[in-house]
């Protein structure tokens, strides 16, 4: 039980951010919203992408990470069909 208005934030995944480093994650997101995530439902908030020091901003690259995100629960429901098998 949490408080009427109380959200959770989450923290993605550190091998997207840091071991794939944005490239080639379209399974890993997909997992990533596969994992029980979605089940917060209208308690889910912000998620958290933290970058290692050493990433260096690359616009393309970070456009390409956007445009790759759901944007609403339905796409990461959708996304999450698309997990590997456990």
């Amino acid at each position: 039980e949490t408080p009427a208005g109380f959200v959770f934030s989450v923290k993605a995944p550190r091998f997207i951010t840091h071991i794939k480093r944005l490239r080639e994650i379209h399974k890993p997101l997909a997992n990533f919203f596969a994992s029980g995530v979605l089940e917060l439902k209208e308690k889910l908030g912000p998620i958290l992408w933290q970058f290692p020091p050493s990433f260096k901003f690359d616009p393309e690259l970070f456009e390409h990470f956007l445009e790759q995100l759901p944007h609403d629960t339905e796409q990461a429901a959708a996304l999450a069909r698309q997990h590997e098998p456990r």
